[in-house]
């Protein structure tokens, strides 16, 4: 059984806000804990409950501000040269990172893992040696949890990533 995640409301340092940022991330992303039942199939995620997903992933503080660096690194690397500069440039620059993002996320969180019947969530080895959760966490990108509770191939990751470079590359001016 893993160990429960951190609660926010268990910090009340200096940085409770920065941490309740990451902190929100994670338990977004990774499967919480319910109370043990027998029988009870940890890994069961309806589409609908998969499209709520992406949203909240999309929705996410720090997917907003991760598109905004992106933009912030390809505005000071110049690396759209089809783009204005100034604050025009870097509104559409951060647009673009923003939508490809959730494009991005809507294949791989939802699509792909309502197609395979697999949860697009993490499931994280809470105790045991750092090795051997560096290789858990590895190894997630390959394998998956079906609906079922049981491993597969990763399909959303390994699928979802080239679909997803083209995708992108169709639209994004100059391409990507």
């Amino acid at each position: 059984q893993p160990t429960p995640l951190v609660k926010l409301s268990d910090y009340e340092g200096p940085f409770a806000k920065t941490i309740g940022l990451f902190a929100r991330r994670i338990e977004n992303t990774s499967v919480p804990v319910p109370p043990y039942q027998p029988g009870r199939v940890l890994c069961s995620l309806s589409p609908s409950g998969k499209f709520r997903f992406w949203i909240r992933d999309s929705m996410d503080p720090l997917a907003i501000a991760g598109a905004l660096f992106d933009a912030s690194i390809d505005m000071w690397n110049d690396g759209n040269k089809v783009l204005a500069h100034g604050a025009k440039g870097y509104a559409e620059r951060a647009g673009m990172q923003y939508v490809a993002g959730t494009t991005s996320r809507f294949v791989t969180d939802f699509v792909l893992p309502s197609a395979f019947h697999e949860d697009p969530r993490y499931y994280r080895l809470g105790r045991g040696p750092a090795g051997r959760r560096l290789f858990h966490a590895v190894t997630h990108v390959f394998v998956a949890h079906n609906d079922n509770g049981r491993h597969q191939p990763n399909y959303s990751e390994l699928l979802g990533t080239p679909a997803n470079a083209m995708m992108n590359g169709a639209w994004w001016p100059g391409g990507k």
